[in-house]
């Protein structure tokens, strides 16, 4: 029983870190090919193709490396 649970915990880790990995635009496209209708649902599955859609709209903008540059007045 164990060993049973330690098997599932350890792939619900893994598909977390995949999910994560996976670039926004893909997030939203497997979540349409699972859910066709995922964006009308009002579940986790809809939550979750709403959030990989507001990342995917955003690009390089969505995480802490796409931040803008501040211009320093020529000092960087």
């Amino acid at each position: 029983m164990q060993t049973l649970l330690v098997i599932v915990l350890v792939t619900l880790a893994a598909l977390y870190s995949l999910w994560r990995l996976f670039p926004a635009e893909r997030r939203a496209r497997l979540l349409e090919r699972v859910a066709p209708r995922a964006a009308h649902r009002e579940d986790w599955v809809g939550r979750l193709w709403r959030a990989a859609q507001a990342q995917a709209v955003r690009g390089c903008q969505a995480c802490a490396h796409g931040a803008a540059r501040i211009y320093r007045g020529g000092r960087s």
